[in-house]
């Protein structure tokens, strides 16, 4: 039998991108409700983020051993303010 292998290139990713949102509670502390999905037209340049399965993490080893991913990242509260979320594409 024979069958076609297709290869698609690397997405086009932008490594850093900032998703800011205001503190709107009664609480100024700095921690908020994000849809981290929002940052995937930021990430992805050129081609639609819905061709790709991004995944969110808490940390960069998390990230390079693809465990531990937020499981609702429509929904996520950051732990400190400026909080570092790594994505992976």
């Amino acid at each position: 039998g024979s069958f076609n292998v297709t290869v698609n290139p690397l997405p086009n990713v932008i490594e850093n991108t900032d998703l800011v949102q205001c503190d709107i509670d009664d609480v100024q502390d700095g921690i908020s409700i994000y849809n981290l999905e929002e940052a995937a037209e930021n990430l992805v340049i050129g081609d639609d983020p819905n061709n790709y399965v991004l995944t969110f993490h808490l940390s960069q080893a998390d990230l390079d051993a693809g465990i531990n991913a937020i499981e609702d990242p429509t929904a996520y509260v950051n732990l400190t303010p400026l909080q570092n979320i790594y994505c992976r594409v």
